[in-house]
């Protein structure tokens, strides 16, 4: 009786092995996406800032007015991200503890938690850059050509630090998938 009873458990064990696959490549695959997105938007805006630091003091408040009044704002899809990486964490975090989680070989539990953490960051990261970026143009009317630059400097590197960020997480996703 035992023995049968346990067959019967079989499909049910089954079933959520499936299931648990299919939440936990959601979540690798939603993060993805994000910290992609991240790579895109940093990529052209440590592009765009490059040009405006060799450009004419004339020419870098054009660069600059540019880029957030209207190049920026193209990214703007980037934020509709946010809601799926906060989503994926939070998925990953409940389901690490289910017993459909406990069916499925996750390798890597804690690397995947360590990058949805990561990717959380980056993105509040490049949300509060992009709200100074944006902001920016207004105070570069009060600041002189050599604050510009140095501002210019600041910015490239805030950027490269979450451009960095965003790439290790795409290279340590590919390790969980």
């Amino acid at each position: 009786m035992d023995f049968l009873s346990g067959l019967k458990t079989i499909p049910k064990l089954i079933k959520q092995v499936f299931v648990g696959q299919a939440v936990r490549n959601d979540i690798i695959g939603n993060a993805n996406k994000l910290a992609t997105a991240i790579l895109t938007a940093t990529g052209f805006t440590a592009g765009r800032l490059n040009a405006a630091l060799l450009a004419s003091p004339a020419e870098r408040i054009q660069i600059l007015s540019k880029l957030t009044n209207d190049e920026i704002r193209s990214f703007e899809r980037m934020n509709k991200q946010c809601a799926l990486i906060y989503g994926s964490a939070n998925a990953l975090s409940r389901w690490c503890t289910t017993k459909e989680a406990a069916n499925v070989n996750v390798s890597g539990r804690a690397d995947a938690l360590k990058v949805l953490k990561t990717l959380e960051n980056a993105e509040r990261g490049m949300q509060k850059f992009f709200n100074e970026l944006l902001s920016a143009p207004s105070k570069f009317t009060n600041l002189s050509d050599r604050q510009i630059e140095l501002w210019l400097h600041r910015a490239i590197e805030k950027t490269c630090r979450t451009t960095a960020a965003a790439n290790k997480c795409v290279r340590d996703l590919s390790k969980l998938i």
